[in-house]
Parts: structure tokens; sequence; C-alpha cells
């Protein structure tokens, strides 16, 4: 008897059991009491995929074949780059076009302090590894010839 009343109570709170938890079991969200804490223990959304090519404002435009022993203009100068305390990589994967606009947009440096006017004219005749398109682009070479020019640093 003892096993059919503990039937009984298990069935009587199955019962009522499929009526309330209906409502609970509705939501695709587990529930909390804390609402920000909801949010935080979301999975980790997937990221897009990106594309393994290389964009193309990365890449020179053109294709240069040149001897490897071969110097271009932009990777000679006066001061090796350690005697200035620069590293020899001061340019970076900058291009040839962006460092020759940054120094033409330089301001003229007439009102510069003359220390100021020694470092760029330091720069300006360092010895540098050459930008990435160097072999194509001379345009960071004439723009630091014409920059010297201006300054009044060759004749």
């Amino acid at each position: 008897m003892a096993a059919s009343s503990a039937f009984m109570k298990l069935a009587r709170g199955l019962f009522v059991a499929q009526f309330l938890l209906p409502a609970a079991w509705a939501s695709d969200q587990p529930l909390s009491a804390i609402d920000w804490l909801s949010n935080s223990v979301a999975p980790p959304q997937a990221e897009p995929a990106q594309n393994d090519v290389t964009p193309l404002a990365a890449l020179p435009s053109e294709i240069a074949v040149l001897p490897l022993d071969g110097n271009t203009p932009d990777g000679v100068g006066l001061q090796p780059a350690e005697q200035l305390g620069l590293a020899p990589g001061l340019w970076g994967r900058s291009s040839a076009a962006d460092l020759a606009r940054a120094v033409s947009t330089l301001p003229d440096g007439s009102n510069a302090p003359p220390a100021l006017n020694r470092f760029l004219r330091d720069v300006l005749t360092g010895k540098f590894e050459p930008p990435i398109d160097a072999a194509i682009d001379d345009r960071f070479f004439l723009a630091r010839i014409d920059r010297l020019l201006s300054m009044g640093h060759l004749q």
C-alpha cells in the first residue's frame, strides 16, 4: 500500500507540474534574477571570416625587377640611422607616396627652433631602409631633395 500511495503522490505531482512548467520551458533564454548578468554569459559570437588576400593598398602597384645588390636612392644617406639614434626601419612599411606627401606638407620651419631644423635635416639626409615601393616610385627621394633645397642645405 505504501508503494501505491507513493505512486499516487508522484502522479499528482506530475499532473500539477505539467500545467505549471510549460511557461518556464516556453522561453528560449534561461531566467536570471540579475538583468546585466543575463547577457554577460552569452556564448561568444563567431567572428566573420577574414579574407586571406592582402588588400591592394598594401601592395605596390607594379612589380619591379631589380638586382639583389641594387640600391635605390631612398636607401642612401650621409649618416647611418644608428648614429642619429633612430631605427634603420624608420619608414616602416610606408609607401613612397605617403612619405612624400608628409614631407611636402611640413611647415617651412622659419619659426621653428634651430635644433628642430637640424633634426629635420638629419632625418632627411640620414641612411634608412627605403620605403616598400621605393624601387618603382622615387617621389619620396624627390620630396627629400626638394625639402633640403628649400631649407638651403643643398646647392
